[in-house]
C-alpha cells in the first residue's frame, strides 16, 4: 500500500509505518511528523505499547516487571541437566548411570505433573490471582531445591540427589507454567500479547547465554 493511501482508522486496524489515517482516536500512538487525534496522521509505535495499531496498551514498567524474571529463570534450566550430573559423578562419585536414571525419570515425572498444574492453575482462584499465587509459593520450593543441589553435602546419595531433582521438577512446573499463561493474560489484544512474550522470551534468550558462557569463560580464564 502506498504511503499516501489514507482510510479511516477503526477499532483494531492495523497501521503500516508511511500509511496515512483519517479521523484518529485518541490513544492511538502519536507520530513525530503528523497530528494525533485530529486530520491524519502517520503511525509511530511507542512505549505505551500500542504495537501495529492495537487499540490495547500496556505501560513499559508492566512489560519489563513480567519479562525480566526469565533471565534468571533461564539460567537455572540448564546446569541441572547438563553441570550437575558430570558434578555428582565424577566430584562427588555417584553411578553415572544411576545419576542418568533420576534424571530420565524426573522427565517422566514432569509429562504427569504438567498438564495437572496446568488444570489447577486454570482453576485456581486467589485474591493474588489464579497464576501470581503460584509463582509466589513455587519460589521457595525452587530455593530449597536449587541449594540441595548446587550445596550438597560432602558425600551426599543418590537419594538426596533424586529429591532435589524432583523437588526442582515440581517447583519448575508449579513456576514456569502460570508464568508463561500470564503474559498471554496480560492484555486481549493479539499483538500487545505477542510483543509481550517476545520480551519475555529475549530475556529468557540473554539468561541461557549468559549460563553457557560463564564456564567457558571460567575455563578460559583460570
Amino acid at each position: 500500500m502506498s504511503s499516501n493511501t489514507s482510510f479511516s482508522l477503526e477499532k483494531d486496524d492495523v497501521v503500516l509505518p508511511g500509511q496515512q489515517v483519517s479521523g484518529g482516536k485518541s490513544g492511538y500512538p502519536r507520530t513525530d511528523y503528523g497530528n494525533f487525534g485530529h486530520g491524519s496522521f502517520t503511525k509511530r509505535t511507542d512505549w505505551r505499547i500500542t504495537l501495529m495499531g492495537a487499540h490495547d496498551s500496556l505501560s513499559r514498567k508492566v512489560v519489563l516487571a513480567y519479562g525480566a524474571p526469565a533471565f534468571a529463570f533461564a539460567m537455572l534450566l540448564l546446569p541441572p541437566y547438563v553441570l550437575l550430573p558430570v558434578f555428582y559423578s565424577q566430584t562427588l562419585g555417584l553411578s553415572l548411570q544411576l545419576v542418568g536414571y533420576v534424571v530420565v525419570a524426573c522427565r517422566v515425572f514432569d509429562a504427569f505433573t504438567d498438564p495437572l498444574i496446568g488444570a489447577l492453575s486454570d482453576r485456581t482462584r486467589s485474591r493474588l490471582g489464579r497464576r501470581r499465587v503460584w509463582v509466589v509459593f513455587a519460589v521457595p520450593l525452587t530455593v530449597v531445591a536449587v541449594m540441595m543441589l548446587f550445596m550438597p553435602p560432602p558425600e551426599p546419595s543418590i537419594w538426596w540427589f533424586g529429591a532435589g531433582m524432583a523437588g526442582l521438577t515440581l517447583a519448575w512446573t508449579m513456576l514456569l507454567l502460570p508464568y508463561s499463561a500470564w503474559g498471554a493474560e496480560l492484555s486481549p489484544d493479539y499483538n500487545v500479547r505477542t510483543y509481550v512474550v517476545g520480551v519475555r522470551e529475549g530475556f529468557g534468550l540473554a539468561g541461557t547465554l549468559v549460563v553457557v558462557t560463564i564456564p567457558a569463560a571460567m575455563t578460559a580464564f583460570g
